[in-house]
Formats: C-alpha cells, structure tokens, sequence
C-alpha cells in the first residue's frame, strides 16, 4: 500500500497489548495506513473519526446515522466552525461523541512560531468548552502535519495528539463505492477511520458512512472512542489511562484500560500490526 506519510516510525506495544490512539507529547508520529494496536481474539475494534466540521448540512446528516446505529464518533472540530455552529457541537457532545481540537482555521502547524500555535488551539479548546462545558483532551493537526514543537504545545494546552490509520480520502470525492473499498480492505482491529463532515461538499461521506457501518458489522467489528480517564485504586498519585469505549449499544459494549506509561513504544520503521486471523493490517 502506498504511503503519504512522511513522518517518525509508528507506535505499537512490545507486549501485544492493545494501544490507545493517543501518543504522549515525546512520542513519534503514527503512519497513516498501520494499525496502531495488536490483540489476539474479540472484540473487534476501530472507530470513526470525522474532520473539519462542524458544517450545517453534512453534520446533522452523519449524526443521525451514528444515532440510528447507536455508534460514537469522535469529531475533530475547526474552531471557527464552533463559533458558527456551536449548536451542531453540543448535539455532538450530547449524543455522546468525543468533541476533539482541530485548530482555530486549519493551517499547517508546523510552519507557525509555537506562539501561533498556542493561539489556534487554546482558542478552539475554548470555543469547545463554552459550547459543551468540557474542554476537549484530544486534538488532530490539519493535514497530519505535526513535529516535536507542535505536540509540546498541544501537550502545554492539556491536548493529546490523535492521527489515524486509514485515509479514506473522501475530500478529493473518489465515489462512494470507492470510499467503501478502502476502509472494508483495509479495516482491521484498532483502526482509526479518517472521514470528514465539513471543508467542502460531504455528500459521498453520507453515502457511504452506512454502508461502510454495515460492512463492518458484517465482519464482527465494534466501534470506540478513545478518551483519558482514572484507575479508582491505584497507590499514591494515580495514572492517567486511555480508555477505549464502544457504542452506546448494550449487546457490544466493551471497555478497555491501558496504562499511559505503557503506550510509547517505538516499533521499527516498516513493521506491521496482526489481525485476530494473522492478516496484516494493511
């Protein structure tokens, strides 16, 4: 599979636990296309993420999808999107979707002084918790584009850096069948889905998010978020973890605990993650 990251190696675990999303501020960057996890046997898992909204017409439409299949998403929302439409932002957040930081209006943020950077995100994480009442803990740099400066700032600002493993490539408008192929080919246990509800005309998106929901539950899959949460018994100062929730839907829900400290390490440039059958997640 061809690649269009040019970035650090990838993130896995050394011990075949599974990873969360999120990578600590010192950690590299994980390539578009590799899963970031490997688990041996149920359940299934990979999630939805959905950039550059929230836009009035294609939002509410990929919401209601979401609702009617009982699926959380995460958003990662253009601030100045939020100050349009903070309406759609708190249906996001009341539907129970994970309401991320995708800078104030999507520059590249590795050509900014980190001064300009602390501005595009502290200004959207603000936007979000004036819209919401939760300031968000995750975010996405446009375009994947991130270094070390980049993510000592977001990490300065309570923000946790999430990328993604498939490239739908739904902005450039390939078809809806096509949008379909790539994510039922590639789709393998802790995928993320990069998908978008704003930038532009999302109408393929719509069409083709029910039909890749079906695929995929087809093939036994569960669908998560990733948020940071607290271990209740834990000696002296506790933890942080990454929890990985599913769907609201009681006959799939799953919840699943992994150590912070556990999920900085490094795999070997060109290595590949394990599906439950053995096949390789590209």
């Amino acid at each position: 599979m061809k690649r269009f990251w040019t970035g650090e190696p990838l993130l896995s675990l050394s011990n075949g636990r599974q990873q969360a999303a999120w990578m600590k501020e010192e950690s590299p960057a994980i390539y578009p296309g590799e899963c970031q996890f490997t688990h041996h046997g149920p359940p299934v898992s990979i999630e939805f993420t959905f950039d550059d909204g929230p836009n009035p017409i294609y939002t509410p439409l990929l919401l209601q999808i979401l609702a009617r299949y009982h699926i959380h998403a995460t958003f990662f929302t253009i601030g100045r999107q939020v100050q349009s439409y903070p309406s759609l932002v708190r249906r996001e957040h009341q539907q129970g979707d994970v309401v991320g930081n995708h800078s104030w209006n999507h520059p590249d943020l590795t050509r900014l002084t980190p001064q300009a950077i602390h501005t595009q995100l502290q200004a959207t994480s603000v936007v979000i918790q004036r819209t919401t009442g939760a300031s968000p803990l995750f975010f996405r740099p446009p375009y994947g584009s991130t270094n070390a400066q980049v993510r000592r700032v977001a990490s300065q600002l309570g923000l946790q850096q999430i990328l993604w493993t498939i490239d739908t490539r739904d902005w450039q408008r390939p078809g809806v069948k096509q949008i379909v192929h790539t994510v039922l080919t590639q789709a393998t246990n802790g995928c993320i889905i990069l998908m978008h509800d704003g930038g532009g005309n999302r109408s393929q998106t719509v069409q083709a998010l029910p039909l890749i929901i079906t695929g995929l539950l087809q093939r036994g899959f569960t669908f998560t978020v990733v948020y940071i949460g607290r271990l209740p018994h834990q000696r002296g100062k506790e933890e942080p973890h990454a929890k990985m929730e599913t769907s609201s839907n009681p006959k799939t829900r799953v919840r699943m605990d992994i150590p912070m400290g556990s999920l900085a390490v490094p795999m070997p440039r060109g290595a590949r993650c394990k599906s439950p059958s053995g096949s390789t997640c590209m």
